[in-house]
Parts: structure tokens; C-alpha cells; sequence
């Protein structure tokens, strides 16, 4: 089970890391759930899974930030309903 609250927790680290921080899944794999959280343009513009998140994940919106807890849940196969 994954939450994904309306206020949502990003870690600090890269994008990579905030996605799948034990390090388990191949870019494939990440790069495939980014695209079903339609976030696949505004994370290539920033440069990546490598790139380093501001504080609390500053760079994106709530809503983004949102949808990368969702990318989140997706990768560890969190029923998502």
C-alpha cells in the first residue's frame, strides 16, 4: 500500500533517488512509470533522473510532486486504485 497525501514528501537527493532509493529497478523501469505519471517532458527539461531536488522538491509543483510520489508507488507495485 502507498499513500500519496495532498501535502507530498520528497526526499533530498536526485530524482533518481526519491523515485527508487534502494536502488532496484533499471532507468527503463523508472523512465517507463514517469511516463504514466505524464511527467516524462518536465523531468528531461530539468536534466534527468540525476538531478538534484531543492529543498523538499521545490523544483515542481505540488501537483508534480504529487504524481512523482505516484511514480513512486507505481515502481514498488503499489495497488494503486
Amino acid at each position: 500500500m502507498a499513500i500519496i497525501p495532498q501535502s507530498p514528501f520528497l526526499f533530498s537527493g536526485t530524482i533518481r533517488v526519491n523515485l527508487d532509493p534502494f536502488n532496484r529497478y533499471t532507468d527503463d523501469v523508472i523512465w517507463s512509470a514517469i511516463g504514466k505519471c505524464h511527467l516524462t517532458a518536465a523531468l528531461t527539461k530539468l536534466g534527468g533522473l540525476n538531478v538534484k531536488l531543492a529543498e523538499r522538491g521545490r523544483l515542481f509543483s505540488i501537483g508534480q510532486s504529487q504524481l512523482l510520489c505516484l511514480a513512486r508507488a507505481m515502481l514498488i507495485g503499489a495497488k494503486v486504485c
